[in-house]
């Protein structure tokens, strides 16, 4: 039966517990006694396997007078075990593949490269805007705030909210426009500074957002929503400078 051990274990069950399945389906009924003679096992690990087996209801359970005897389920029963493992499967590959998003970048730092990263449709944005959750620093940000309320109203409010349950600071310029100012003005709050750009830069459905050693593009047009997170020291510094003077030269709301 070593094959069909082999193969319960590597679809999730324990060695121990695939082991009295197997005694089971061969033998029939068994006391604990009786399987643990067999086994060879301790009363606990048998007592634990037992258990386990039940709660997944591969096995059976009944009493016949003061005797607890224990049969295995039709093997059909543990079909299931597929799609478990399926699923822890499909787990793993998501974890790994944001533990390689987050290793790419420092890994690419120790070697002098940008570490870039890129995000579609509007998960991909509200995925970019949540990297910025995790700066201890003040962020730094120009928006075109109309279109970001217009076409992701959602993401915009929960991020707002999430920036002031986490008590992020914020620096924010906005472009010049009359709806901008007004929705500009209910978006200002003691952790949230906020400047009009000159007239003479235009909106471009775009927001940029500057923090930790990362300058994040974002577009924000409704049927081409896309992002875009470089991890650069180098590119945020200079970024950084650019917008600092901008800061400088705008007035306040």
């Amino acid at each position: 039966m070593k094959f069909e051990h082999n193969t319960l274990v590597s679809c999730g069950l324990a060695p121990h517990e695939a082991t009295i399945y197997l005694i089971l389906n061969k033998q029939g009924e068994l006391d604990v006694p009786s399987i643990v003679k067999i086994t060879n096992m301790s009363r606990t690990t048998v007592y634990e396997a037992l258990s386990s087996l039940l709660s997944r209801k591969f096995i059976t359970y009944r009493k016949q007078g003061k005797i607890a005897l224990y049969g295995p389920e039709h093997p059909s029963k543990l079909a299931p075990l597929v799609d478990e493992k399926r699923n822890e499967t499909e787990r793993a590959s998501h974890d790994l593949q944001n533990t390689l998003k987050s290793l790419t970048p420092q890994y690419n730092l120790t070697k002098h490269k940008p570490g870039v990263r890129f995000f579609e449709g509007e998960e991909g944005i509200n995925e970019a805007l949540e990297d910025t959750f995790i700066c201890s620093k003040p962020t730094y940000s120009i928006v075109d705030i109309e279109a970001s309320v217009k076409h992701l109203p959602q993401i915009n409010k929960r991020y707002r909210l999430m920036c002031e349950q986490r008590k992020l600071e914020k620096k924010m310029l906005v472009y010049n426009t009359p709806n901008a100012k007004k929705l500009a003005l209910k978006e200002k709050s003691k952790l949230l500074g906020i400047r009009i750009l000159n007239q003479s830069i235009k909106p471009a459905y775009t927001s940029m957002h500057i923090y930790d050693n990362k300058v994040g593009y974002l577009t924000l047009r409704k049927d081409d929503m896309m992002g875009i997170i470089i991890d650069d020291p180098h590119i945020y510094q200079t970024q950084l400078s650019m917008f600092e003077y901008l800061w400088s030269v705008s007035k306040e709301i």
